[in-house]
């Protein structure tokens, strides 16, 4: 900042340069650059700001900047507020203001700001005021914190006073009325209300309203859908419907306001939804007749008495239910000892069917029925005689079935006020007309779960709608049905699963018994096997009679190889702990001193209460799978082995090729016939790499490659001779260029010439080694045919390589009509497969 100050242009200003400022003022305005709290100065003649560090940090993103800018011009947007402090102080008064609001907009994260400030009077030589110095503090934080505490008290003053004033009201009415006039007068509405839902979801009453003098009342029933889709939408879910100016707001059509809005007089307003178990059940509304914006703690402090006002009429239903229905309670544990002790279904509902009759009275029936395990049809079980039950018996669970089946089918009460006006029962008349009813009411009966299982239905003499106490009387009757129908289907269900229990345990021994790996079961308590499946005998060479005595943990560890002990013993425990686990160890059987590999997968067993008290694994033998994978290891090592071989040989035919090769043409045909020769080698070693290769086939397979035909052209003969692979390469290389060379020069290259390979496997002379001695006998060719034109790498090969590789002894004899090639090769492991 000190250097922003030194670079303005101040002779723009009425300071002047800064060279022509007062000692005073320089001096000042240093002290402010060095100090860490927000300061600034204002002097000249029309008051133009210098600030420091601090106070920059405070306008910082502020456009235009404020230094150099007069005071007023810099505060334009805040001079009524400032405008007075500015003329006292001028008069030589100082200042201090305390937790002073200004607007901020240039902080989006926090648009507004309380600041404590002090302005001190500046004075020239004469002790006249032409400035003064500001030192600000930013209180924005201790002031929202105190703000919030003083809402937070007042808003828990204002609920302690509504739970008082609620407390000792019975009558729901009377607590609508209450709530809805002390959230009005807190908030400073016109309206405040409460509304109930009816039952059928469709209808809101309010009963009772609070009003302010002169503003008309709303009490009365409503079709909630006319309230438009934008507060019925939300309400509907749940959702707090806000609308601060209902003529503006985009969610309210025009139609919707002047039908609605304009004739309640209200422009904004406030619902909160109260959903009970998924159902919008009532909610509380207020308006304002002018638009408003409604703070975060008013929108919150009418959910909070919404809320509190349903529990409170609530409370009053439900003391007033209990009031008047003390022989419905005598009744319904009557009819729960009943389904307690064992009952038959009839005998309990029974209860509750000749409870209902003597609380309502007249000329009502009621009766019960239950829908079936596939919930397709629906039986009765009590109430009304025996030939009407013949008659609906089976009567179908379908969006096309009369009240019982549509409502169970629905999960929704179906209520029919005059079965002669319903059309679905106009084939079904002749059935109420012969049992004498005109109204059919139907409540299905849905469990904790929210699973329907029958329904509880009431039949009248008359015409006659369903009132909310009808619908809050078949509610508690539904909910106990509910209670014994399910215990009812839990005994059956339960003597069903013990059932199938014995039928489990008994297929579980029979799995067990036919296993080959090991199942068993140990106490979580103290580890000791409580059950062993046959397949244990084989595999650890113990009996299991003798396996389960005494601690048989620790034989079991003992068993175990010491280095896989503390492995073993720590998948034990995280399994104790609820996990699953599979890990593998060794044991040595007793019995022979085998070593053995395992598998075990481990899991935990819970009793009904989730506790882990026993647990249980499954051992498998793989020590097979472990032999398998190291020969399967010894494998890729040869292979890796012959592999690196193979390239070194390749790379060594490429190289040598190309030097005795004089044109890419021929290099091209060396190249091609020496690597099929030594592919053909390695084809055949790889099919069995532990077998060897047959010296006759390899013979074979390279003349026949070269299209030369047993009998007229080439004659085999020799023993039996299997060759290792390093061997098998070497001849094979030297067999393919002696039948190249054949083919370009010497029998092969006539018509009458013939070839005869031969060899022995015998005693060397002088050594107690066996040799392999392999002749290569061409002839009938003209005297100038025998020898080849020049030596290449075929030469070298065959009279060279072969007693480097295979410290063989070489021969080679040209004769007038033709050519022999002898080899002596020592006969030892690593050339012969014995």
């Amino acid at each position: 900042m000190a250097r922003r100050v030194r670079e303005h242009d101040w002779e723009a200003t009425s300071l002047g340069p800064i060279e022509a400022w007062p000692q005073r003022l320089k001096g000042l305005v240093d002290l402010i650059l060095a100090s860490h709290q927000a300061m600034y100065v204002v002097a000249g003649g029309d008051l133009v700001m210098i600030h420091n560090d601090a106070y920059d940090d405070l306008v910082h993103g502020r456009r235009p900047p404020v230094l150099g800018v007069p005071f007023r011009t810099a505060f334009k947007d805040q001079w009524p507020v400032l405008e007075p402090l500015v003329d006292r102080v001028m008069r030589g008064q100082p200042q201090v203001v305390t937790d002073q609001r200004f607007s901020m907009p240039w902080r989006p994260d926090q648009p507004e700001g309380w600041f404590t400030f002090s302005l001190t009077p500046l004075h020239d030589d004469e002790g006249e005021t032409n400035g003064f110095l500001a030192s600000t503090i930013e209180t924005t934080g201790r002031v929202r914190m105190e703000n919030a505490l003083r809402e937070s008290e007042a808003r828990h003053a204002f609920l302690l006073r509504l739970s008082d004033s609620l407390r000792p009201l019975t009558n729901a009415i009377a607590i609508q009325e209450t709530a809805s006039r002390l959230l009005g007068e807190q908030l400073g509405v016109e309206r405040a209300a409460y509304g109930e839902m009816l039952p059928d979801d469709e209808h809101m009453v309010v009963a009772r309203d609070w009003t302010r003098e002169g503003v008309a009342s709303v009490v009365g029933t409503y079709r909630v859908t006319d309230s438009g889709a934008f507060f019925m939408q939300a309400l509907r879910v749940g959702k707090l419907a806000v609308i601060e100016d209902a003529l503006t707001d985009a969610g309210v059509s025009r139609e919707n306001y002047e039908r609605i809005w304009s004739v309640i007089d209200a422009r904004a307003a406030i619902a909160h939804p109260i959903v009970k178990d998924g159902r919008l059940t009532a909610a509380f509304f207020i308006h304002s007749k002018l638009p408003r914006r409604w703070t975060p703690d008013e929108i919150s402090l009418v959910t909070d008495v919404g809320e509190r006002t349903w529990e409170a009429v609530e409370r009053a239903h439900t003391e007033i239910a209990l009031h008047d229905r003390v022989a419905w309670l005598a009744g319904q544990k009557d009819a729960f000892l009943a389904a307690i002790n064992g009952a038959p279904l009839a005998q309990s509902l029974g209860f509750l069917v000749a409870t209902a009759l003597a609380q309502i009275g007249g000329d009502m029936r009621c009766a019960f029925y239950v829908a079936n395990a596939e919930g397709t049809e629906l039986r009765h079980v009590v109430g009304m005689p025996e030939p009407y039950a013949l008659c609906v018996d089976g009567f179908r669970i379908a969006s096309d079935s009369l009240a019982c089946g549509l409502a169970v089918h629905n999960g929704n009460p179906v209520i029919t006020a005059d079965v002669v006006k319903e059309p679905r029962w106009g084939p079904w008349l002749w059935l109420a007309e012969q049992y004498a009813y005109r109204a059919v009411w139907s409540f299905p009966i849905e469990t904790s779960t929210g699973k329907v299982v029958g329904t509880f239905a009431m039949y009248f003499g008359k015409p006659r709608e369903a009132t909310p106490l009808d619908h809050e009387f078949a509610a508690v009757i539904t909910r106990a049905a509910a209670i014994i129908i399910s215990r009812h289907r839990e005994a059956q269900d339960r003597a069903t699963a013990e059932a199938a229990l014995g039928e489990t345990e008994e297929r579980l021994q029979q799995f067990a018994d036919a296993s080959l790996d090991v199942l068993w079961i140990r106490s979580a308590a103290d580890l000791q096997w409580t059950f062993l499946s046959r397949g244990f005998d084989k595999i650890y060479g113990i009996s299991r009679q003798d396996a389960l005595a005494g601690d048989n943990f620790t034989s079991w560890m003992e068993l175990i190889l010491p280095e896989d002990r503390d492995v073993a013993m720590a998948n034990i425990r995280n399994v104790i702990e609820g996990k699953r686990v599979a890990f593998e160890y060794r044991i040595r059987r007793p019995v022979d001193g085998q070593i053995r590999w395992l598998r075990n997968t481990d899991f935990p067993m819970r009793n009904a209460n989730g506790e882990i008290d026993r647990i249980g694994g499954v051992g498998h033998d793989i020590t097979p799978l472990k032999d398998a994978q190291e020969h399967q290891k010894f494998l890729l090592a040869e292979l890796q082995h012959r592999v690196r071989n193979t390239l070194s040989v390749i790379r060594a035919i490429a190289r040598r090729s190309a030097e005795s090769s004089e044109t890419a043409e021929e290099l091209g045909m060396h190249l091609d016939g020496r690597i099929a020769a030594f592919a053909r080698v390695q084809a055949a070693v790889t099919r069995d790499p532990t077998a060897g290769l047959d010296l006759e086939g390899l013979v074979a397979d390279t003349l026949f490659a070269a299209s030369a035909r047993e009998g007229e052209q080439l004659s085999i003969a020799g023993p039996p001779v299997q060759l290792a692979a390093k061997a098998a390469e070497t001849i094979g290389l030297a067999l393919h260029e002696l039948t190249t060379n054949a083919l370009k020069y010497g029998a092969l290259s006539v018509p009458d010439g013939h070839i005869a390979v031969r060899w022995t496997l015998d005693k060397a002379p002088d050594s107690d080694c066996a040799a392999l001695s392999l002749e290569w006998v061409e002839s009938g060719q003209t005297p100038s045919d025998t020898r080849p034109k020049r030596n290449g790498f075929g030469t070298e090969l065959l009279t060279r390589s072969l007693a480097y590789d295979l410290n063989a002894s070489v021969e080679r004899q040209f004769g007038e009509n033709g050519m022999r090639y002898a080899v002596r090769i020592p006969a030892t492991s690593q050339i012969v497969k014995f």
